[in-house]
């Protein structure tokens, strides 16, 4: 495999976290939390740049990542769900409060109807 194609899947797993078993989508919204915590401060015109960048990358590794796993909507092209818990937390700062969204937006969607879950 070559470098880019590793990268790609690093990148496109964030890290490896899509990798991780059960939900990789709900693990790869822990990734969105340090980057959260890192524009935090910053003036929201800035982070709205950022986040925009992070978008918009994250549809080109999804689509990269994509082409070298050769299927559509891959579980562990977690960049995605980075990129959209950025979207939906971008006016919120960051306190140990809302970092509790982490739990409604990423645990809660484990139980969706019509899943069959092992009890």
């Amino acid at each position: 495999m070559k470098l880019r194609d590793r990268i790609v899947l690093s990148q496109s797993s964030v890290l490896g976290l899509g990798y991780l078993p059960r939900a990789p989508g709900t693990w790869g919204t822990l990734g969105a939390i340090p980057i959260w915590w890192a524009i935090a401060d910053l003036h929201w015109g800035v982070a709205v740049g950022i986040i925009t960048a992070i978008v918009l990358y994250s549809l080109w590794v999804s689509c990269a990542a994509e082409k070298i796993y050769g299927e559509h909507d891959v579980g562990k092209i977690v960049i995605d769900e980075v990129a959209g818990m950025l979207v939906t937390i971008i006016a919120v700062p960051f306190r140990a409060p809302q970092q509790n969204m982490w739990v409604t937006d990423g645990v809660f969607p484990l139980r969706k109807p019509g899943r069959k879950t092992k009890t």
